[in-house]
């Protein structure tokens, strides 16, 4: 289902190129289907952004009315973007380093996702923040020292929390699709998924390129290849585990995709 827009102004710019901060909005955001016209962005825009199909499964599998409430949108104010508001979506994979060239982004809410590895260290780049939400996530690593000075300097409001980030408070003590070491040893053993059924899942990882949001974007514009959400999340969660074993840790050898 493609996502909505919701205009708040009605002047638009027309330029020779397109809007940047609207196609690194698209970049950076691969597993949601924009439609916004980046030759034609009206200057105000507040563009809502239609939940992805995961996000909404997950909404009706969990029954709670905080996710189905929270408002996911984009804001352009004077045709750039001052705020990136797109918690609870199911989002995954690493936080894309284009966030870096919103030079006006203000706001960025990322909280309640599965947005795993470290936090980017481009995002230092938004001298403007006011408010960082990532709370709620599979985040690693440090807090990038750059980005800490830029959100003390504008006294910003930030949240972190329930990760697994070093050195800091409300962390998780494990990681969801982030294995232990030993772990990986296992995961090359692993042989639940090499049955011939699985093949078109196989495909579609290579399609990939071995990239998790790619591979989401993929899953969702085909009904999950038409698995069943037990055999389809099943086979998110391995792939998800071996993608990370075979960058972090290479010494094993793991089966061909």
């Amino acid at each position: 289902m493609p996502s909505t827009a919701t205009f708040t102004g009605t002047e638009t710019t027309t330029a020779a190129g397109p809007n940047e901060d609207c196609l690194t909005i698209k970049q950076a955001f691969t597993a949601i289907q924009f439609s916004i016209d980046c030759y034609n962005v009206p200057e105000n825009l507040k563009y809502t952004v239609s939940k992805t199909a995961l996000a909404r499964r997950m909404n009706r599998r969990s029954g709670t009315l905080r996710q189905r409430s929270v408002k996911t949108y984009i804001q352009f104010q004077n045709s750039r973007i001052v705020e990136v508001v797109l918690p609870n979506m199911e989002l995954a994979g690493p936080i894309s380093p284009l966030l870096g060239n919103l030079g006006k982004l203000s706001t960025l809410d990322l909280s309640g996702n599965q947005f795993s590895g470290v936090i980017p260290e481009e995002l230092s780049r938004c001298n403007l923040l006011q408010s960082v939400s990532l709370e709620n996530n599979q985040l690693t690593g440090h807090v990038p020292a750059t980005l800490l000075v830029v959100l003390s300097n504008n006294k910003a409001t930030v949240e972190f929390g329930t990760n697994c980030l070093e050195n800091r408070t409300k962390q998780r003590k494990s990681c969801k699709n982030q294995p232990k070491e030993d772990n990986c040893f296992h995961v090359a053993l692993d042989t639940r998924y090499t049955g011939s059924e699985y093949r078109r899942l196989w495909d579609a990882l290579a399609l990939s390129n071995m990239d998790m949001k790619a591979f989401d974007k993929l899953s969702q514009e085909s009904d999950n290849f038409s698995f069943g959400e037990y055999m389809f999340q099943g086979f998110r969660k391995y792939a998800a585990e071996l993608v990370w074993c075979m960058q972090h840790h290479p010494e094993y050898s793991y089966r061909s995709v």
